[in-house]
């Protein structure tokens, strides 16, 4: 599905508050990018409207998985729009400048 689609498609739901077990523990990694992803997408950027946010976390729906939207300016003024599944971060001594 088209950004565009994810964009003006789905509902807010309730954002959950610290102290969630979902919030406590590592993400689950997407592995299906089929239909249920695209509908829990279209609710986190409905979400991430409707609370006048730059991202969101599934985690912060209540939702076991490794993947976040964002809605936000970047530093010269653009909008910027996207998801992001199974982040990783590296740190330190093991970052790899070809990663």
């Amino acid at each position: 599905m088209p950004l565009s689609e994810l964009l003006i498609r789905g509902n807010p739901v309730p954002i959950v508050r610290w102290g969630d077990p979902v919030l406590h523990h590592p993400c689950q990694p997407v592995t299906d990018f089929g239909p249920e992803l695209w509908d829990l997408l279209c609710e986190m950027f409905a979400t991430n409207t409707a609370a006048e946010g730059a991202g969101l976390a599934a985690p912060q729906i209540g939702v076991d998985r490794a993947v976040f939207v964002y809605d936000c300016d970047d530093s010269f003024g653009r909008r910027r729009q996207g998801v992001v599944c199974n982040p990783t971060i590296l740190l330190g001594a093991d970052r790899h400048d070809d990663v």
